[in-house]
């Protein structure tokens, strides 16, 4: 079930990014993305069906990114690597989601061709903490993705002083109620 509703997202976005592409100038038109579950991910047939989808839209392939979550390294790391692979060749954004909220190694992180690193609500929080542990492991996570070429996003920010303190970290995007509402997808690439 749940890889039905990731594959009718992924449908969904790849739609929304073919009609803003043709609406507006392309320069404007946002990425996409969709977090996977980690069943999805690990399903043998997903990349196939994401090679399907991608062929049936007009949308430019480097501005749907696909996350994988943390949790289907963990559950089977040579299934998830293998469909990291299969979504990087198909030209498609990869984003590693929810790192170091469960415990896969960071020789994974290194080996994986994902572009950008996600990192969990858990470590954003660890900011507000009194004292410099939480600060410290977030900034070990940004330099360790930064040291691979990867981009980081930090998801769950809600305090503006904690995005303020994740840019003056060098982490490259925040998504959260610190950056604004949410917006409808029609909304969202028209600013």
């Amino acid at each position: 079930m749940a890889r039905a509703m990731d594959l009718a997202l992924v449908q969904t976005m790849l739609e929304l990014l073919a009609r803003w592409e043709l609406e507006r100038d392309t320069d404007s038109v946002p990425g996409l993305s969709v977090a996977l579950t980690p069943s999805t991910v690990l399903a043998a047939d997903v990349p196939n069906q994401v090679r399907d989808l991608l062929a049936r839209h007009d949308a430019r392939r480097d501005r749907l990114w696909l996350g994988v979550p943390e949790a289907a390294l963990t559950q089977d790391a040579d299934g998830a690597s293998r469909a990291v692979h299969a979504f990087c060749d198909l030209g498609v954004g990869v984003a590693l989601r929810d790192f170091g909220a469960g415990v896969s190694s960071l020789e994974q992180l290194r080996r994986l061709p994902a572009k950008t690193v996600t990192f969990a609500g858990r470590l954003v929080d660890a900011l507000a903490g009194e004292d410099d542990v939480g600060t410290a492991l977030v900034t070990s996570v940004l330099r360790f993705a930064r040291a691979l070429g990867r981009m980081t996003l930090a998801t769950g920010v809600i305090a503006p002083s904690d995005a303020d303190r994740l840019a003056h970290l060098g982490c490259d995007y925040g998504a959260g109620p610190a950056f604004g509402p949410a917006r409808r997808g029609d909304d969202a690439g028209a600013s």
